[in-house]
């Protein structure tokens, strides 16, 4: 059961590689980026309200807050971010920014939950990863000639998940398809006005098969299926083991717009891409290093 489970977590990792350059596909047809999040939402929502349980009601307050908070943090925030860096910049570049989400995490957890003691591996990890995330900017901005701004959009988004992840590590109570219902939900709710703020899409753009094609692999596969999955994955084998198959994605992200949409990253980010895994991993095992630690010594009192 483990086993299937690593392999579900590999293969929502592909899938959300695999979506950055179908959004990117979606602006070239005239949809805009939040246009872009309303309509996969939409779609996503409209297809867990099929498969998810069909309570209205989390089952608490606590609990409703919770999924409020997961949808915010993760449609508007995380995901309306991520389009927009998408909008000024290359897919690859973004992919490996968006990757240190699971490390702002540890971050946040230690600096203000006081859950997570930092080991010295996961300030390596820092190290490395902040090295790795510069070498990118560089290459982006410098070697490239592309925009800052993307970047920034980028930080931002893996703050978002950073949060949308600590969030969603103590929601045990909901089950993982209402919760991405919920999530859903209320995410819709909270992006509805970035919507109207922008640029209005021509409904007959939505007509155009590439835009119907890649708006259902958006909707159904990468956010209703990979919600479910994710939140399905994390509760079998835990955040921890899958955050290191969320490390896949920039790699994909890289090798899928090298060769697919002549995306150019220089070996100088490359070596920032690896970097950043190399640190990401670190940090990861840092914390699973001080957590045993701190067993053994309450075993030991």
């Amino acid at each position: 059961m483990s086993a299937l489970h690593h392999v579900l977590a590999s293969l929502v990792a592909l899938f959300w590689a695999a979506a950055y350059f179908s959004t990117q596909t979606l602006y070239d047809c005239g949809v805009g980026p939040f246009a872009v999040l309303i309509l996969k939402a939409v779609l996503a929502y409209g297809l867990l309200i099929l498969i998810a349980p069909k309570r209205i009601y989390a089952g608490s307050i606590k609990a409703e807050v919770k999924c409020m908070l997961l949808g915010v943090t993760f449609v508007p925030l995380y995901g309306g971010l991520t389009n927009l860096a998408l909008a000024h910049g290359q897919a690859a570049n973004t992919a490996v920014i968006l990757a240190t989400g699971p490390l702002l995490g540890v971050l946040i957890a230690s600096a203000v939950l006081s859950r997570v003691k930092m080991h010295w591996t996961t300030w390596l990890g820092l190290c490395s990863a902040a090295t790795g995330v510069i070498l990118t900017v560089i290459d982006g901005e410098i070697l490239h000639d592309l925009s800052g701004t993307a970047d920034l959009l980028a930080m931002g988004a893996a703050l978002s998940w950073a949060l949308y992840a600590l969030v969603l590590h103590r929601l045990r109570t909901v089950p993982p398809a209402l919760a991405a219902r919920k999530c859903l939900g209320w995410g819709i709710l909270a992006a509805m006005p970035f919507y109207f703020m922008e640029e209005p899409t021509e409904v007959l753009s939505l007509t155009d098969p590439v835009v119907i094609g890649n708006l259902l692999f958006l909707s159904w596969g990468a956010m209703a299926a990979g919600l479910v999955l994710w939140h399905r994955v994390i509760a079998v084998i835990g955040a921890k083991a899958a955050n290191y198959w969320h490390y896949l994605t920039p790699f994909a992200a890289i090798l899928i717009g090298g060769f697919f949409f002549e995306e150019q990253m220089s070996f100088i980010g490359l070596m920032g891409a690896g970097l950043t895994v190399c640190g990401l991993i670190l940090g990861q095992r840092g914390v699973n290093a001080a957590n045993r630690d701190a067993a053994r010594r309450r075993q030991a009192a």
